[in-house]
């Protein structure tokens, strides 16, 4: 597992390189940008195909339908996946049929989007701090969950995108995108939306409106996995679907996603509640949107002990939590001593929790073999 510690060392150095050039250069910036993400891509690229259990299951195949398919509106009218990761696997095979240029070309797209996320939301937080935890949390998992990972990191982006002028135009625009690359990514993308648009109430009305939300998404993950059998009854596309909503398949999966995310949720929610109090002149809009997070992965973390799709729906706003654990860190020079050493504390434990976790002893499917590099 050396080679991942060592690609996401240089990249976390490209990233505080290419921060640094930014306000210097916008050309060696993104040279620098470039050299933060190409060395994760080609590792990628260079892995076995059996590295992956979802790249073997799916994606290889899908990767040969496109190379046998006489035409682009051909290959999209007979396949059930996701237009947007259906274009990307296309147009790489237009350009060569080796499946390594396959996983080189998801690796850049996915890791390409979150060091834009992280460069837009520079001013809140360092991008090289922002970009670390996505690496530690999400770079290994993006080998396996490929058409996630993508829409994870472009609802991130989407988020990033959600300020300024015309930001909400802009959102909705990759928010679209991040839907082509998985069908998921709606939930996600109506929480932020909603979250938003709640920060900008009173406080009774956040009060009430945050505790209906929270009753109102229990109910609707369980109804959502019942409404999903139902549909695969009568159609075809939702079958996929099934093993994560029967509150059975993949009870290994469910086990291991959530003792993994669970301890790292358990110090997002305890930094975020101490900071909370902690911040008396804490930004209200910031602090709302914060919430609504936290509440909603602690809700799908919760809901994982009945249905995988839960947990998986916890993969888009762990990392969201998180970077609004950081963006508090421009508050945290009012704290005393002592608590900005238990801050300090808190994140530095959860990025080594969460790398040990993804790294140290990662599922077998996920161990790096490489023939081309005789690994």
């Amino acid at each position: 597992m050396l080679i991942y510690v060592f690609v996401i060392a240089f990249s976390v150095l490209m990233a505080f390189f290419a921060q640094k050039l930014y306000e210097r250069s916008r050309m060696l910036g993104l040279v620098a940008s470039a050299l933060c993400v190409l060395p994760l891509a080609t590792v990628s690229g260079l892995r076995d195909i059996t590295v992956g259990y979802d790249f073997m299951f799916y994606c290889y195949n899908d990767f040969r339908h496109a190379i046998f398919s006489p035409s682009y509106s051909y290959c999209m009218s007979h396949t059930m996946q996701e237009a947007g990761y259906m274009t990307i696997i296309y147009f790489v095979s237009t350009l060569t049929h080796d499946p390594h240029w396959l996983m080189f070309a998801l690796t850049l797209v996915t890791m390409s989007f979150a060091w834009m996320a992280c460069l837009r939301l520079n001013d809140r937080v360092p991008a090289t701090l922002l970009w670390t935890f996505i690496l530690v949390m999400s770079y290994v998992d993006s080998f396996n969950f490929i058409r996630q990972s993508l829409a994870v990191t472009t609802v991130t982006f989407a988020y990033s995108c959600y300020r300024g002028k015309n930001g909400g135009l802009l959102f909705w625009l990759v928010a679209a995108l991040a839907f082509s690359f998985h069908h998921s990514s709606i939930l996600a993308i109506l929480v932020i939306f909603f979250a938003q648009r709640l920060s900008k109430t009173g406080e009774k009305t956040q009060k009430r409106m945050l505790f209906l939300y929270l009753v109102g998404m229990a109910a609707g993950i369980v109804a959502l996995a019942i409404v999903i059998q139902a549909l695969a009854d009568r159609f075809p596309f939702f079958e996929k679907y099934v093993t994560y909503a029967d509150g059975k398949g993949h009870e290994g999966w469910r086990e291991s996603g959530v003792s993994k995310l669970a301890i790292l949720q358990m110090m997002i929610g305890f930094a975020v509640v101490m900071l909370t109090q902690w911040l008396r002149s804490y930004d209200k809009s910031t602090r709302t949107i914060a919430l609504v997070m936290l509440a909603t992965n602690t809700g799908a973390l919760l809901l994982g002990t009945y249905t995988a799709a839960a947990v998986r729906l916890s993969l888009y706003f762990a990392p969201l939590c998180f970077f609004f654990i950081l963006f508090s860190s421009q508050e945290a020079r009012r704290l005393s001593a002592g608590s900005k050493a238990f801050f300090a504390l808190v994140v530095l434990s959860t990025l080594a929790f969460t790398f040990v976790k993804n790294y140290s002893s990662p599922l077998q499917f996920l161990w790096y073999k490489s023939q081309i590099l005789g690994l």
